[in-house]
């Protein structure tokens, strides 16, 4: 019986080898029942309200916490950079979108220095992990 890390890897490996097929079906489904998905999430979140709300309250006070009392200011210059700049993990020139080294919810800052571009699979992958503990996870289950 796989532990709950293996299992995990193997769903992940298993994922990356048809990563391709995985993305044109979901596409395609998402396309063919767009209207019966949202009726289906909204009902999700009406019902899982009380468990939804409080976590997005909290991601948001963090950030706000993070950033009160900060301005920082940062150069047409430097957005142009960051923006032009392919993802930082594979390279991609498309979907650019902004990540930050170390999360704010992890005690990261939201200044130039913290601030990398990552593609949006990349960003979305990352999620709240530091980049040494996601390029951790991508080497585990073998995806570079």
């Amino acid at each position: 019986m796989k532990t709950a890390p293996q299992k995990l890897a193997a769903d992940l490996a298993r994922y990356y080898a048809n990563k391709d097929t995985v993305l044109i079906k979901a596409k395609q489904f998402r396309k063919d029942n767009h209207e019966h998905r949202l009726t289906i999430e909204r009902a999700s979140r009406l019902k899982h309200k009380e468990r939804t709300r409080p976590a997005k309250n909290a991601r948001q006070s963090a950030r706000n916490r993070v950033v009160q009392g900060n301005e920082f200011l940062i150069l047409v210059k430097e957005l142009n950079k960051i923006y032009t700049s392919p993802c930082f993990a594979c390279g991609s020139n498309e979907n650019q979108s902004i990540d930050h080294l170390i999360p704010l919810i992890r005690g990261g800052t939201h200044s130039v220095g913290n601030i990398i571009t990552l593609c949006l699979p990349c960003n979305l992958s990352k999620n709240k992990k530091t980049l040494t503990e996601w390029f951790k996870v991508k080497r585990m289950i073998g995806v570079d």
